[in-house]
């Protein structure tokens, strides 16, 4: 099945990108920040924009996305000559929210309010034997018969950083489910946990070596 991207993005010029789990669902959806460098693109394309809006596309885990332009709020149906694109927990709410920069302009900041609706766990990793920030460890999260798997990465968009902490959202039916996790640390050593609480980070420090 066609993942549609390619009709999504072909008429931008992507400075960031981000896999975020906007509304807590479990599925990664994806974040574009845009702006083109040709002043002059719009006398030569007529279905290209020197300025261009942002894009956040919800993944509905068959592997196809959908724009939400349309009910993610007026930024999304706005212009900008966009460049760094930053995701967090700003206000430790246990969604992300995301801040962009803009060329010769001011930053903008889109709080996120729809993750709330889902439950949720987050997680905040520090590493002794391997790296401190625990770059490339991975979590494996089971609720419910269900698997996910995020990773902590380093990288990020054009002069920006993204936060750290890793949220993963669980859906709407996971009040009440016992939630364990499986961290496999950057230097090979895998550390389970079980009867994690929902609705909070948890700060995993890697344990020494045996």
């Amino acid at each position: 099945m066609a993942s549609r991207l390619g009709a999504l993005t072909k008429s931008y010029v992507g400075w960031g990108v981000k896999f975020l789990d906007f509304d807590n669902d479990g599925n990664l959806d994806l974040m574009f920040m845009n702006g083109h460098i040709n002043q002059t693109i719009e006398a030569t394309r007529a279905d290209v924009s020197y300025q261009q809006p942002p894009l956040l596309l919800r993944n509905f885990s068959n592997g196809t996305f959908q724009n939400m332009r349309d009910s993610a709020g007026p930024v999304f149906n706005s212009a900008y000559l966009g460049r760094g694109l930053a995701a967090g927990d700003l206000d430790n709410d246990g969604d992300l929210d995301v801040a962009f920069t803009c060329l010769n302009g001011t930053p903008v900041l889109l709080r996120n309010n729809v993750g709330q609706q889902n439950s949720w766990i987050g997680f905040e990793l520090q590493g002794t034997t391997s790296n401190r920030d625990a770059i490339g460890a991975r979590i494996i999260v089971t609720s419910g018969g269900r698997q996910l798997v995020r990773w902590i990465t380093g990288g990020s968009s054009y002069l920006s950083a993204h936060d750290k902490r890793v949220i993963v959202g669980l859906g709407p039916n996971s009040a009440g489910k016992p939630v364990g996790a499986e961290i496999v640390w950057p230097r090979g050593r895998i550390q389970r946990l079980s009867g994690l609480e929902l609705g909070r980070y948890h700060k995993i420090i890697e344990p020494g070596q045996d």
